[in-house]
């Protein structure tokens, strides 16, 4: 039929779209960590004295340089976490849950020190284990709670939770943040997407994070979705393949 060839004809330029993104952000990547690789060397080299003496306001911007430097490459490699992520270029092993959420939780107390945001791990049994790649699960774990304490108000809490649901294990991510419009729920996972341009103005970021979850997640061959009260908060859900051992399992 006419609407099922221009639904078709709809998924396959997204497809398009889908890689010629990809194919741009592998090349941004690579021309611009060149550069910015001497433009660091250079900046040392000159604080250090190699090139001559220098006063203190001359070191003190050298510093500052550098500090800008460092915002580059790590826009960089969150563009490069971007690069397109599959089951088979993921390495799977079994991942205990509770001391991944425990040293997730303690890296991110320590950057809510000295503000009024709260931190909790609710209870979680010793033995819930995934099966999936340590590091990007990680990384998953730490963008979404980078994003809850980018948006948490004063006084607000955060809570991280799990627990098993069929064959698979159910991380939750609470925070009492600003929130998310319903209409635009769906669209937080996109590349580059901010949902509102005051806010990311004011709080940072390129709104790469939820997209790179979402790609680990898919790698994963799991679900993420999010329920969210605008000016109350949010909770991202994420499943990932439970660990069972001495079982063929169908994500394999």
């Amino acid at each position: 039929t006419l609407s099922s060839s221009s639904a078709a004809s709809d998924v396959y330029k997204r497809q398009d779209l889908t890689e010629l993104k990809d194919a741009i952000i592998q090349n941004i990547s690579h021309e611009v960590r060149t550069p910015i690789t001497f433009i660091k060397g250079y900046v040392e080299l000159i604080a250090e004295g190699g090139m001559g003496p220098i006063n203190t306001e001359q070191r003190h911007s050298l510093e500052i340089v550098s500090h800008k430097a460092d915002e580059v490459v790590h826009i960089v490699n969150e563009i490069t976490s971007l690069q397109p992520l599959t089951h088979e270029s993921t390495g799977y092993t079994p991942v205990l849950v509770k001391p991944l959420l425990q040293e997730a939780a303690n890296v991110f107390r320590r950057r809510i020190a000295g503000t009024n945001i709260s931190l909790h791990l609710h209870p979680i049994e010793t033995d819930l284990t995934i099966y999936g790649d340590l590091e990007k699960i990680k990384q998953l774990c730490y963008n979404i709670l980078d994003n809850a304490v980018k948006f948490s108000p004063n006084g607000g809490n955060i809570w991280l939770g799990a627990k098993i649901e069929a064959k698979h294990i159910h991380l939750t991510f609470t925070d009492q943040g600003i929130g998310i419009p319903e209409n635009r729920a769906s669209q937080i996972f996109d590349t580059f997407y901010q949902i509102d341009g005051a806010a990311s103005r004011r709080f940072g970021g390129l709104g790469l994070g939820l997209a790179v979850v979402r790609r680990i997640v898919e790698a994963h061959r799991g679900k993420i979705w999010v329920e969210s009260e605008l000016h109350k908060g949010s909770t991202f859900h994420v499943l990932l393949p439970q660990y069972i051992p001495q079982q063929q399992r169908s994500i394999e």
